[in-house]
């Protein structure tokens, strides 16, 4: 079901900052940045890995200041056929994946690991 980590998304409290750190200190290479919402999203490549690599995206919202650990976003074939899988074993989903026919809505879903953790599936990262 589970074919790779796409991503990693981690709040932070200042997004320049994150951003300077992650780049010119770890060396990973600026990817898209997106503004959604009021919410700001920057898409960090690990170094040399081109565009099939495992993202950080960081994630800034004003109104919920905090840092560390947003979600794990995890790959799948098929978003819905994964979520119908997972709802059989039990887990509980605070965002069910769209309709297959809405359109330019993302092929996403959000549920919680027994400690809280955010998960997301999808079925590709760009």
């Amino acid at each position: 079901m589970i074919t790779g980590i796409g991503h990693l998304c981690i709040g932070v409290s200042d997004l320049d900052r994150a951003v300077d750190f992650y780049t010119k200190t770890l060396g990973f290479e600026l990817g898209e940045r997106r503004n959604i919402n009021g919410r700001t999203l920057v898409n960090l490549r690990v170094p040399g890995e081109g565009d099939g690599a495992t993202m950080l995206e960081l994630y800034f919202n004003p109104a919920e200041p905090g840092a560390g650990l947003r979600h794990v976003g995890l790959i799948v074939e098929d978003v819905w056929k994964a979520a119908a899988q997972l709802k059989e074993m039990g887990v509980t989903f605070h965002r069910d994946p769209p309709s297959p026919d809405a359109e330019g809505a993302p092929a996403i879903a959000f549920f919680r690991d027994p400690d809280g953790v955010e998960i997301e599936i999808l079925e590709e990262w760009n």
